[in-house]
């Protein structure tokens, strides 16, 4: 079997669905990845373990292999399955509590060495930016970080600066976000067409007062 022409890292949805998982990068990653299948590419997905799911999948032309755990070691297997992978391009997607707390982010550095160390192209794309000057009381309060608001600033800024130099090429969604990680190339979010539907069935479907306030979030 030839291998991938690129390997993300990411969460995937269950197959056949294209929302789902625990978050919704993972239904950007879907997208992606067939996005980019059906201009050619020949796509692998190296995915974090899911119950009920099959380690090894196809979602069409995609290989979904979910293989290892939300745990501070997970991070680094993950990398190195795709480096196994033989894909000359790794492309992670990325925010700081997505495979398992602030312990799974110990492997991003061992991680991104190792494709480095094998000439792979490297891509993370950063779904969470944070801006450092706004870590307070109130944002450690509300992500249950158990630290001073100095101290998680601290951390979290250099965690960005080093993934942002780790990689060939950083993307983000939004040019504020450009602003916190310099050199950062903006590629916007991009969401599915839909067709709307009449407002008070939608709320009926969803049970909902037709008239009180309702406010939707993405994610």
């Amino acid at each position: 079997m030839p291998a991938p022409d690129v390997t993300l890292i990411a969460p995937y949805p269950p197959i056949g669905a294209r929302h789902g998982g625990v978050s919704g990068v993972a239904s950007y990653t879907a997208n992606l990845a067939g996005a980019l299948s059906a201009a050619g590419a020949r796509v692998d997905v190296v995915a974090p373990l899911q119950d009920g799911r099959a380690a090894d999948e196809r979602d069409g032309a995609v290989r979904v292999r979910r293989c290892f755990a939300r745990t501070s070691r997970g991070t680094a297997r993950a990398f190195g399955a795709a480096v196994a992978s033989g894909a000359p391009v790794v492309h992670l997607q990325h925010e700081f509590l997505l495979y398992g707390g602030p312990a799974s982010n110990a492997g991003l550095a061992w991680g991104l060495r190792a494709v480095r160390r094998c000439r792979r192209a490297s891509v993370a794309t950063l779904h969470q930016v944070v801006d450092p000057g706004g870590v307070d009381r109130a944002f450690t309060r509300m992500h249950r970080v158990r630290m001073p608001a100095w101290l998680a600033g601290g951390g979290l800024s250099t965690m960005q600066r080093a993934l942002s130099c780790s990689v060939d090429r950083v993307v983000v969604h939004e040019p504020a976000f450009a602003e916190t990680v310099p050199g950062a190339a903006v590629v916007p979010h991009g969401v599915e067409r839909a067709t709307p539907i009449d407002r008070r069935r939608a709320r009926a479907t969803l049970g909902l007062e037709p008239e009180r306030l309702c406010v939707l979030c993405f994610g």
